[in-house]
């Protein structure tokens, strides 16, 4: 009888290790390989394959830069020298290449009334979404962050004061950070709410065919230019360029009232809502006498001598009560005299 004596020798034992499974593009993937012998004087040596022709016989090895032509599965055989040949293999799940978003900004309004919503973009080109977005006002060490953003939606946010928002990073559905930031921030300037009063800064009443003048007294805003617009009840004027307190000279024939409609700063949110006292202003007119008549109202002639006087009389249209009135006699010098048409008092010479 022949005993033949077979040694059965156990492989080595392999794992295999993945960093991950799902790697952004450009990133690198880190491959890991751990054998145990139980044979101190086997020698155990590494055999990688995998796609776009990658080899390897290090026991850690890695993919650069990977990409789309690096997705696949990825191998490695042990063989130990003391072992006859005998080997182990163990293979990698699939390994994909996510797409990294590749540039990312922020923009939004630039204009919104104090205490209004502005609204605030992020602009995300590349990558899956839904994604992740920090910004910061740069008022504070503070970051907002933002999950599951889609790429499209606005971002709503209450604003008293003018601010400037930073974009901070941008990571993708699958991780991927955006290495392109742009680094300009998005500035919303806020408009505060202003109040307008309009005021006599004239003379008040006038005659007629004289000028006198309006200003409109802006608070809350003082600094700029405004376009305002008053009416006269009649028609409507607009200012541009209107400077805080300046005069706005007006010239009527007849009593004219004057109202306020709007101010407006210049550059500044059209939809900004001033507060407008409406408080109107009206200017006087008086109108000039158009007709005046000096005539004798007693016979004439008339004796002469102390005791005797001349009764004059003035017919007069328009104007307003009383009148100052200027004559002269000749020989003699100019009278002047106040003349009251209601009474029945006259110039008496």
């Amino acid at each position: 009888d022949v005993t033949v004596y077979v040694e059965i020798v156990a492989p080595p034992t392999l794992q295999l290790f993945t960093d991950r499974t799902t790697v952004c593009e450009g990133d690198t993937l880190f491959l890991t390989a751990n054998a145990v012998t139980n044979n101190p004087n086997n020698m155990l040596m590494f055999s990688w394959i995998g796609p776009n022709g990658f080899v390897s016989e290090n026991s850690n090895t890695y993919v650069p830069s990977f990409a789309t032509t690096n997705e696949g599965v990825y191998s490695v055989t042990v063989t130990g020298t003391a072992m006859e040949g005998c080997s182990s293999t163990q293979s990698s799940s699939f390994i994909h290449a996510a797409p990294t978003p590749t540039q990312a900004s922020i923009s939004g309004d630039t204009a919104v009334c104090v205490g209004g919503a502005a609204h605030l973009y992020v602009n995300i080109n590349g990558g899956n979404a839904p994604y992740q977005v920090i910004y910061n006002t740069g008022t504070g060490n503070v970051n907002d962050t933002i999950n599951n953003y889609d790429g499209y939606s606005v971002i709503t946010r209450t604003l008293n004061t003018t601010t400037s928002f930073y974009l901070l990073g941008v990571k993708s559905a699958d991780g991927c950070a955006s290495q392109s930031l742009s680094t300009i921030p998005a500035r919303v300037n806020v408009t505060p709410v202003l109040t307008a009063t309009l005021l006599l800064a004239g003379s008040n009443p006038v005659c007629r065919g004289s000028s006198t003048a309006l200003k409109v007294n802006v608070t809350g805003i003082t600094a700029g230019l405004f376009t305002v617009v008053y009416t006269n009840g009649i028609r409507q004027f607009t200012i541009n360029n209107y400077i805080n307190g300046s005069a706005i000279t007006v010239t009527d024939t007849t009593t004219t009232t004057y109202q306020l409609i709007s101010v407006q700063l210049n550059g500044s949110n059209t939809n900004c809502n001033s507060i407008i006292q409406t408080s109107p202003v009206t200017i006087t007119v008086n109108q000039p006498v158009r007709f005046a008549d000096l005539y004798v109202a007693t016979s004439n002639p008339i004796c002469g001598g102390a005791n005797y006087r001349a009764n004059l009389k003035i017919n007069m249209i328009g104007g307003k009560v009383p009148y100052t009135v200027t004559f002269s006699r000749f020989p003699g010098t100019d009278t002047v005299c106040f003349y009251d048409t209601t009474s029945a008092n006259s110039a008496r010479r």
